[in-house]
């Protein structure tokens, strides 16, 4: 019997080989990975975030989401003394916060009960 030349194998003949995902926790920024090093720096305050409507309500200031609107759109809103015309705007430890007449300085303590 004759053997049959063995041909070199052509790499444009390859089937394509699908690499396996690599598993959410080693991909960077994805919401159920692990944390990226900007995340992982910060400190835990630090992190702790409320929006300036949510903040009003919380503290009793305003009695409704829409009470909050009208306060912070017609300017009667301050934050870090500067006059503050955005509802959604995101409030940390160290902000201080002043509508009609009354101050608040958020704490990290703020946020205990969440």
């Amino acid at each position: 019997m004759s053997a049959s030349p063995i041909e070199p194998e052509n790499p444009l003949h390859r089937e394509h080989q699908a690499q396996p995902a690599k598993p959410a926790a080693s991909r960077p920024n994805h919401p159920s990975g692990e944390p990226n090093e900007s995340q992982v720096d910060q400190p835990a305050a630090e992190k702790l975030m409320i929006r300036l409507d949510d903040l009003l309500k919380r503290l009793g200031w305003v009695e409704s989401g829409g009470q909050a609107k009208v306060f912070i759109q017609d300017g009667q809103v301050s934050v870090n003394g500067q006059t503050e015309t955005r509802r959604r705007k995101q409030l940390f430890v160290g902000d201080l916060i002043e509508c009609l007449g009354q101050e608040f300085e958020l704490e990290s303590s703020f946020f205990d009960c969440y």
